[in-house]
Order: structure tokens, then C-alpha cells, then sequence
């Protein structure tokens, strides 16, 4: 009976032991938060479309179909919610969703806990269609409710996280994962 004492309270000993182990490696994580936010958006004619009517011989200004370039101009913020500084963040985009056109590069330096990194960004599409029925630049692309960001990261441990932003989503826009997400680029 001493002995199997003995041998619960050395394996409780060293469970007690690993838990602050356990908990640094694993528990203790950078928690980075993307937020999108709008700067500018252009709707520019680059040309007539060959879809107008010219049986006539000539194309009713009213009626005119164009192609525009249209690009919007947005300000990424990656956020570190937490005090652990997160080490080799990198981003990638999830296998169905949009991706912006332009990004800039992340910087190759941890991310401080309550540091913040701004990347600007631009998505750019072409259409074909009326003056008066172009697509409004003034928000962020209804193409980007389908928007999904993948941040990877890793505390001091080596340990990789994952931060999950789905633009769609209008409350918990950001998830925090300790496995890597499914059907995402990179």
C-alpha cells in the first residue's frame, strides 16, 4: 500500500511539474486580429465596349456600354492583442476566397504585444457596363464578404498559432486556432 502511495505521489509530482510547461508552450499565445478599413476607391472608363450596338452606324451616348477599371484602396491593420510578442507571422488566404490584387509584404520582425502593422492594399477588377450602372467605390468589395485570412505565427516556445479573419462575419470577424485551418494557401 506505501508503495503505490509512493508511486501516485511521484507521477502527481511529476504532472505538476510539466503544467507550467504545458501551459508556456502551448496556453500562452500572441493573439493577432486583422482589421480592414477603407481609403479610396476609383470607377476609371478605359474604353468602349464591343458590345454596343453600332448597327446604325454610330453608338446613342445614353446606351453606351464602357469598360472601367475599378480599384479600391484599403489600409490592413494586424493588431497583436496580447503580451507575448508573436515571431515569424505570415499571411496567407483561404482556397475560396478573394485576394487582394496588391499587398504589401509583412515586415521580418516579431510583432510586440500591443504592436500594430498597417499594409496597404488595393483590389482591382474590370467591368463592362453603363455609366450609370458601375460598381460604387465608396466600401470595401461585396466581392470580400467572402474574404478569408489566414495569420500564422509563433510564440517564444516555437509553438505555431493561427488567427482566422473572415470579413463576412459582421460580429467575431477574427478566430483564434492552435491547429492549422483546412484548405488555405501556403
Amino acid at each position: 500500500m506505501e508503495i503505490l502511495i509512493g508511486i501516485i505521489g511521484l507521477v502527481l509530482t511529476i504532472l505538476i511539474a510539466l503544467i507550467p510547461y504545458f501551459k508556456k508552450k502551448y496556453g500562452d499565445r500572441p493573439k493577432l486580429e486583422i482589421e480592414i478599413n477603407m481609403e479610396s476607391g476609383s470607377s476609371l472608363p478605359i474604353g468602349l465596349s464591343h458590345k454596343n450596338d453600332t448597327s446604325n452606324g454610330y453608338i446613342e451616348i445614353v446606351d453606351v456600354i464602357q469598360i472601367f477599371e475599378v480599384q479600391w484602396k484599403m489600409n490592413l491593420r494586424i493588431r497583436n492583442f496580447s503580451d507575448l510578442a508573436a515571431y515569424y507571422t505570415k499571411l496567407s488566404y483561404m482556397t475560396d476566397s478573394p485576394m487582394f490584387t496588391a499587398l504589401d509584404k509583412l515586415p521580418n520582425r516579431p510583432l510586440l504585444n500591443s504592436d500594430e502593422i498597417s499594409l496597404k492594399g488595393k483590389y482591382r477588377t474590370f467591368e463592362e457596363c453603363r455609366g450609370q450602372e458601375r460598381t460604387r467605390t465608396n466600401s470595401i468589395p461585396e466581392k470580400f464578404k467572402d474574404l478569408k485570412i489566414v495569420l500564422e505565427c509563433q510564440n517564444s516556445q516555437g509553438t505555431k498559432f493561427y488567427s482566422i479573419y473572415e470579413h463576412g462575419q459582421i460580429e467575431n470577424r477574427n478566430r483564434h486556432l492552435t491547429k492549422r485551418p483546412k484548405n488555405f494557401r501556403g
